[in-house]
């Protein structure tokens, strides 16, 4: 699973990748590299995010 984050006018910033085996669920599988880019996005120091994913359970599962 990879992320990429841009800036507004479109220029990455920076990007990363996950590979792992063995995960519990489809869902963990999706949650762990949007962890990865959130913690990458922290140590940035970025205020404000948008945030687009192709999974909607975990989009849904994260903003109740």
């Amino acid at each position: 699973m990879g992320w990429v984050m841009k800036t507004e006018e479109g220029a990455i910033l920076c990007r990363g990748s996950s590979n792992r085996s063995h995960v519990c669920s489809a869902l963990m599988a999706e949650a762990l590299p949007m962890r990865d880019a959130l913690k990458r996005a922290k140590d940035l120091n970025l205020r404000s995010l948008q945030i687009f994913w192709d999974c909607q359970v975990l989009i849904s599962a994260l903003c109740v």
